[in-house]
């Protein structure tokens, strides 16, 4: 198993001791290299600035941080050839939760066709994404 991480908000204690780990940011280039010299099948990208106070204080850090770290990997992931690549938000969309675990309105996967006073009628939507679930 290989980790990339800066450890801006992680500790090392916390890896797996059997891990190769390698403390770079996503938005270097190095990490990109380090995918195409390793050549992972897989991918699982939890890399992420999600402090919302953060990104409203600092849009640009937040989207490179968010959006172009997160396309440094997926362009090193294909070249590559790794066949998948799993990104997730984490509880960031939640928000400060009082609740922990925080529980999802409806079952994860599940999309409808809505047509309320808070959607269009022609509007598909995640439940996990969707205003109000």
């Amino acid at each position: 198993m290989l980790v990339v991480d800066d450890l801006s908000t992680g500790e090392r204690r916390n890896l797996n001791p059997e891990a190769r780990f390698f403390e770079l940011d996503i938005r270097d280039p190095a990490a990109a290299e380090l995918i195409r010299a390793e050549r992972p099948q897989a991918i699982s990208h939890h890399a992420a600035q999600m402090s919302v106070s953060r990104s409203v204080a600092e849009p640009v850090f937040d989207a490179d941080v968010n959006v172009m770290g997160s396309l440094n990997l997926a362009l090193a992931a294909i070249d590559a050839g790794s066949r998948v690549v799993f990104a997730s938000t984490g509880g960031a969309l939640y928000g400060n939760a009082e609740v922990i675990p925080t529980r999802r309105p409806r079952p994860p996967g599940r999309c409808r066709l809505t047509a309320s006073p808070s959607f269009p009628s022609s509007t598909i939507s995640s439940a996990s994404t969707a205003p109000g679930g």
